[in-house]
């Protein structure tokens, strides 16, 4: 009985405590989801990371067989679609490929 005359007198101090909670709670929900905001975040950046690593590899593979004269005669064919002496180019047309039946 006196507990419940003695909130009635502090009703300010349950009333603050109650709003402070409140608060508190509050603040860690946005701080949780701030968090999960971050490591999504930083999930994306090291998957860039990891694909310019690839591409900086694959670049300094391309940079340093440049000097092989097969590289380069691949890199013509592949690239600037260069036929080598003695062979014949053979190039279809879209349409032509889906009448063969080649719907490649």
């Amino acid at each position: 009985m006196v507990f419940f005359q003695e909130c009635k007198r502090s009703w300010w101090v349950l009333l603050f405590i109650l709003f402070t909670y409140m608060l508190s709670m509050k603040t860690l929900d946005s701080k949780d989801a701030s968090i999960g905001r971050l490591l999504e975040q930083t999930t994306r950046l090291e998957e860039d990371k990891l694909r310019a690593m690839q591409l900086q590899a694959a670049l300094e593979v391309e940079i340093a067989s440049q000097k092989d004269p097969i590289w380069v005669e691949m890199m013509l064919i592949k690239k600037l679609g260069v036929v080598p002496e003695g062979c014949i180019k053979v190039k279809f047309k879209k349409d032509e490929l889906e009448t063969m039946g080649g719907g490649w």
